[in-house]
């Protein structure tokens, strides 16, 4: 999309990155999975760098989307030293992300652990 319809391509960057993240596989233990897990970390940091730049007021909006805790971006960008500002919200992106895959797996595990109610009926 161009500059000024809404989502420019920094955002359309971070959008492609964080749908990858939120992958269940994306972090996984393997050396290709290290090398997309790197690859994904930079894009993302790329797109933020960018956003930090050229548009903050996106990037806040994204980071309130994504519901990154508003305290731990604020003792980043009152903290963090100037060239470390967009490690440490990238760093924030991908742990709400990670938060978000383990919660839904953990949702996962405990419907699949959970008898349905129509077959437990059946059985008795």
């Amino acid at each position: 999309m161009k500059s000024g319809q809404g989502i420019d391509e920094h955002d359309e960057a971070l959008h492609l990155a964080l749908r990858a993240v939120d992958d269940d596989d994306a972090f996984g233990d393997s050396a290709s999975d290290a090398l997309s897990a790197d690859a994904l970390r930079a894009a993302i940091e790329n797109a933020v760098v960018s956003m930090l730049t050229h548009h903050p007021e996106r990037l806040m909006s994204v980071l309130y989307r994504i519901d990154v805790d508003e305290t731990r971006i604020n003792d980043v960008m009152n903290n963090a030293p100037v060239g470390g500002i967009a490690t440490r919200i990238t760093g924030l992106i991908i742990d709400r992300m990670m938060q978000k895959v383990a919660t839904r797996n953990a949702y996962r595990r405990a419907a699949e652990n959970t008898p349905d109610e129509d077959t437990s009926e059946e059985q008795t």
